[in-house]
């Protein structure tokens, strides 16, 4: 549902196909005669997906090239400059291309001087425009030259040579110069020694040309099958390098993968070419908010629920405490030492609390609570202020059992007796420490 239908357009002399990309293999779909009954079909079909993305892909004869030295300029002065340029080579086209070329391909005596060289080119007006028309919005326009670029790399070709593919009867040479396509003709083969033929007379075109003059040998790389008889006769006078059949799926993959930085297209046919993947994108944010959105409601309320379900357990937990340590009627007088002699002994608090002070007198209040009888008479921290020293009062009626059983839950919560004294009032003093 959210895949964008990418379609391609692939505009030749005797027909025009249409090739459907999925998952970066493209796939024929139909063809549309140059006529008006296939120019009707294919604006029918372009009508029906008016929001699919659609490329155009051309094999055109007559396409212009043109090698120029300019000025090194930036900005809109070099704009301006390349634009003049373009106008006067192509005054009949709107469908022109400037590309700067790397100074590899530049003379060394040229090397130092500030000047860019560019390839101009061009593609006939006629028979694009009548495509053109009823293709729009087009989101590019390109030549089956722009591609031979990235096939050299993916074929592992030169970088020098005269790349040659074949459809039909049609011959397209190119040359590439440093990787680059600086120039391109189609010719109509009617016979075996026309290719020789043909290829001579264009190796002696590029032997004049006056930026790159062709002054070595350059290997013929065949795109498509020769005869035994053409390889023959072309070995007589160039080096031909092992030929690799392609086809349109091939270059189509390639404008698939990586697209040519420049294309052929002017802006005016762009225009809103990319509305429809803008809705498409508009419309995957808006459903990615919405989920985001209903999701993080749902945690909130979940964890509304959980916090709320937290505070009724501690709640409960609280008052099951608070009833724990309410003072049953009459008990008043049990309680080992009441609100005024508890401010008392906690006043005695080093000046730098212990660690320890909170576990100290958690062990302390079980061992009172163990024993209601026990009176907490004094409690005190040593002068390191890490010892707790406190002294219990026990009755002397029953002695013997109760002061081992004092001394017994004493030791358990970590307290080690340190003396025992005797008075007269039957009462028995211990003094015990705790580290």
């Amino acid at each position: 549902m959210w895949a964008s239908e990418r379609f391609f357009l692939f505009i030749e002399p005797a027909a025009t196909h249409l090739y459907y990309v999925e998952q970066r293999v493209p796939v024929r779909v139909r063809d549309f005669a140059p006529d008006a009954a296939g120019l009707a079909d294919f604006a029918a079909w372009r009508r029906e997906k008016a929001d699919a993305p659609l490329a155009i892909l051309t094999d055109l004869p007559d396409e212009g090239f043109v090698l120029e030295a300019i000025p090194r300029l930036a900005g809109a002065e070099r704009r301006a400059v390349i634009a003049r340029k373009l106008k006067r080579h192509f005054p009949d086209t709107p469908y022109v291309a400037a590309q700067s070329l790397p100074w590899e391909t530049e003379e060394p005596e040229k090397r130092g001087r500030r000047e860019e060289t560019l390839l101009l080119a061009s593609l006939p007006a006629a028979p694009l425009e009548t495509w053109l028309a009823r293709a729009k919005p087009v989101s590019g326009l390109y030549a089956l030259t722009q591609l031979f670029a990235a096939a050299s790399h993916a074929l592992d070709l030169p970088r020098d040579c005269i790349v040659l593919t074949l459809r039909g009867d049609r011959l397209r040479q190119t040359w590439m110069q440093a990787g680059v396509p600086c120039f391109s003709r189609v010719i109509s083969l009617s016979g075996d020694d026309t290719l020789l033929a043909e290829t001579r007379r264009l190796a002696t075109y590029l032997a004049r040309q006056p930026l790159f003059p062709l002054q070595t040998e350059v290997p013929l790389c065949p795109l498509f099958a020769l005869s035994e008889n053409e390889r023959v006769l072309l070995a007589t006078e160039f080096a031909v390098l092992p030929n690799v059949a392609t086809d349109d799926a091939f270059f189509l993959a390639l404008l698939t993968k990586r697209p040519p930085k420049t294309q052929y297209a002017p802006k005016t046919l762009r225009k809103n070419a990319r509305l429809p993947e803008l809705k498409r994108l508009a419309w995957a944010v808006g459903i990615i908010s919405l989920v985001t959105g209903v999701t993080f409601g749902f945690y909130a309320i979940w964890q509304a629920a959980t916090l709320r379900q937290q505070t009724d357990a501690m709640r409960q937990e609280a008052e099951a405490i608070r009833v724990t340590l309410t003072i049953a009627e009459g008990e008043e007088d049990t309680l080992p030492f009441d609100g005024e002699r508890a401010a008392l002994l906690l006043s005695v608090l080093p000046e730098e609390l212990p660690k320890t002070l909170a576990t100290d007198l958690q062990a302390l209040s079980r061992l009172l609570d163990a024993f209601p009888a026990l009176r907490l008479e004094s409690l005190g921290w040593d002068a390191t202020g890490r010892k707790m020293m406190l002294e219990l009062r026990v009755e002397a009626e029953d002695e013997a059992r109760s002061i081992a059983a004092l001394r017994h839950a004493a030791q358990l919560r970590g307290f080690r007796e340190e003396r025992m004294e005797s008075n007269s009032d039957d009462m028995v003093k211990l003094v015990f420490a705790r580290d």
